[in-house]
């Protein structure tokens, strides 16, 4: 098994940034283990748990209770689709964002780390970027929604 970082330690972590680096990181590993049929070893759970909690201690100072930190802006939670929100209609109404860094698993590890008691994160698929920007997060890029 390859060894993990210094950056899977909780103690270590000083940011955001070396937070999400380090549960990227035991991600990784965990996945390695599945593919290799092995069994993923105690101690990268433990890291795990407390890498996404030192994220809510690191995330949570200057934010509001349901907002989170990603990438160097600030998102929150707005709303599920509707129901006439399918694919298409969603499609062409998408912009492309540049945002350096973007990672789908990262984002989400970092809006799962904030309770949102209105809404369940879960189930959000439309985000504030900014406290202005309606933003969708996709698989390779963060998308602009514009409402007509």
């Amino acid at each position: 098994m390859r060894k993990l970082s210094n950056y899977t330690h909780a103690r270590y972590c000083t940011d955001e940034a070396d937070v999400l680096s380090g549960l990227a990181e035991i991600n990784e590993a965990m996945k390695y283990c599945n593919l290799m049929d092995k069994a993923i070893p105690r101690y990268y759970y433990n890291r795990r748990n407390k890498l996404m909690e030192k994220l809510k201690i690191v995330v949570a100072k200057g934010l509001k209770a349901h907002e989170f930190r990603y990438g160097g802006h600030i998102f929150q939670a707005e709303r599920p689709f509707k129901p006439h929100e399918d694919f298409g209609y969603v499609g062409r109404r998408l912009t492309r964002l540049v945002i350096y860094g973007w990672d789908w698993d990262n984002f989400w590890i970092c809006a799962n780390a904030v309770g949102h008691k209105n809404l369940s994160l879960k189930n959000a698929d439309i985000f504030l970027m900014d406290r202005d920007i309606l933003v969708v997060p996709c698989g390779g890029f963060l998308g602009k929604y514009i409402i007509e």
